[in-house]
């Protein structure tokens, strides 16, 4: 006997005891005490696992949400700014009576973003308004005399 198992059952499965005494019978009994133990062992991993995954799907879902959040709120005070000194250079052309190139450009440059970022129709009509005044004073004073019908 070869640690509690006879020769017997090593041969083949034909030992005295016949055929269900051999390693069927031994490979049999070992499957179900290997499959108790797997079914012990593995329910809780695996229950386990799942629980994290559910736990870290939660979690990068609010991430996600607080990110866009924070994008929304950040894209709102940029459409803010962006509205504040269009508004401010429009004004400010406005009472000087014309807009060289370098206030359309900059103001261009204000509202690109503005615009793309959703801005309302009052940034565009006062960049509209500042686009067609006169680019220079001597041009702003030969508009004037046109208007109330004085040769230029």
């Amino acid at each position: 006997m070869i640690r509690g198992i006879d020769a017997g059952r090593c041969l083949g499965g034909f030992g005295r005891n016949g055929p269900e005494s051999g390693w069927g019978s031994m490979l049999s009994a070992g499957l179900d005490a290997g499959a108790d133990w797997a079914h012990a062992c593995l329910a809780p991993l695996l229950s386990a696992a799942v629980g994290f995954l559910v736990m870290a799907a939660r979690r990068l879902r609010r991430r996600k949400a607080a990110r866009t959040e924070r994008r929304k709120a950040l894209e709102a005070g940029v459409q803010a700014l962006l509205r504040d000194r269009i508004y401010g250079e429009c004004v400010r052309c406005l009472q000087k009576g014309f807009a060289d190139v370098d206030d359309i450009r900059n103001l261009e440059s204000l509202y690109r973003p503005y615009h793309a970022l959703g801005g309302n129709g009052t940034g565009t009509e006062l960049f509209e308004r500042v686009k067609k005044m006169p680019v220079s004073p001597a041009e702003r004073g030969a508009q004037c005399g046109r208007r109330h019908g004085t040769p230029s």
